[in-house]
């Protein structure tokens, strides 16, 4: 039988180390139930056993044609969605409806082409991760460098798509003048949400990890524990339980942003109304992520998310919710917090 692992899920720890997975699981709809996510990338493996989400039937558009890199995007799916049970590891929205669309298929790489593969299955407030990074004049940033796949970008976001995209790993300064002010929002603004990389737990920039301005949020860039790989355990030596404890880059950053916005998402569709869900799009979620979260300190990688600040700042932390991670053989604390002014005479239950 397949051990439990979330003990080396230290990102899914409560702030400042973590991102307080606890309070996700915990929130009304901050699991994802109801929103769709769709990862852009070469491959993933669907058949994963602690992956019930992805499976065949996930793919839209083409098959994949190199399968070189699909533990890469079954690490991608194990933060994201990873079964919330007692073996493997637990992902933070493991509830969520999962779609992927291949980048790299027979007639060759192109992230715009995936996007339009793959925004026919969205729905306005889903969420689309661009798993990929391209090469820019200072070495590799964000995809939204090539025009075609800032145009597909915009595209998604006027749809009311909210993107989460990858900084890229190559140590690019995006306020340098050589990039002609592509990276400031005030030249062109794709509406997507980019994420750099922390040197894992530690609050400082990973070395590799792009910076700037233009960064909205940071995740852990070392040391992550997830699905895919062997190098953490392979039981009876079947990739179907295959975990990690090593997963790194922008790339393992970018789940962890992406699994905020999903909570976000999927707390104000369970609690809100109609219009008040719908007012958190893409511009109201990037603006919470840099205003509430743990400060990276001059590392120009914006901050790490908390969750439970970002849900109560979006005003869906209200109800029952349970402090600590909810766990066999282990105490946790439930809070009540009320949908009202309380005073000192209120009772509510």
């Amino acid at each position: 039988m397949t051990p439990d692992y979330t003990a080396n899920q230290g990102y899914r720890a409560a702030p400042p180390n973590g991102l307080d997975g606890a309070t996700m699981l915990a929130t009304p709809g901050a699991t994802g139930a109801g929103i769709r996510v769709l990862d852009i990338e070469w491959g993933w493996s669907f058949v994963h056993e602690d992956l019930s989400r992805v499976r065949a039937s996930s793919l839209v558009g083409p098959p994949i044609n190199n399968h070189s890199y699909d533990d890469h995007g079954t690490a991608v799916m194990g933060e994201i969605c990873g079964d919330a049970d007692t073996a493997g590891i637990t992902g933070f929205t493991p509830d969520v409806s999962v779609f992927v669309a291949t980048d790299y298929p027979s007639t060759g790489y192109s992230v715009a082409a995936a996007i339009a593969v793959g925004l026919p299955v969205l729905r306005a407030g889903d969420v689309m991760l661009l798993e990929a990074q391209t090469n820019t004049p200072l070495g590799l940033g964000p995809t939204e460098w090539v025009q075609a796949d800032f145009d597909a970008i915009l595209i998604a976001t006027n749809l009311g798509v909210i993107t989460v995209e990858a900084a890229g790993n190559g140590a690019v300064n995006l306020d340098s003048p050589s990039l002609g002010g592509l990276f400031d929002i005030n030249v062109r603004d794709s509406g997507a949400i980019v994420v750099g990389a922390s040197d894992g737990i530690a609050l400082v920039r990973a070395g590799f990890s792009t910076y700037g301005n233009r960064i909205d949020a940071n995740g852990w860039g070392y040391n992550v524990a997830s699905t895919g790989y062997g190098d953490l355990a392979t039981i009876g030596g079947d990739s179907r339980q295959s975990y990690t404890a090593s997963f790194s880059g922008t790339s393992s950053a970018s789940p962890m942003v992406t699994s905020a916005v999903l909570a976000l998402r999927g707390a104000a569709e369970a609690q809100l109304d109609a219009a008040a869900a719908a007012a958190l799009d893409a511009f109201a979620i990037r603006a919470l992520l840099r205003t509430h979260g743990t400060q990276v300190p001059g590392g120009s990688i914006g901050r790490r998310p908390d969750s439970a600040a970002l849900l109560a700042a979006a005003g869906v932390l209200t109800g029952l919710r349970v402090v600590g991670e909810p766990a066999t053989g282990q105490t946790c604390s439930i809070q009540i917090t009320p949908g009202f002014q309380a005073g000192p005479n209120d009772f509510f239950a």
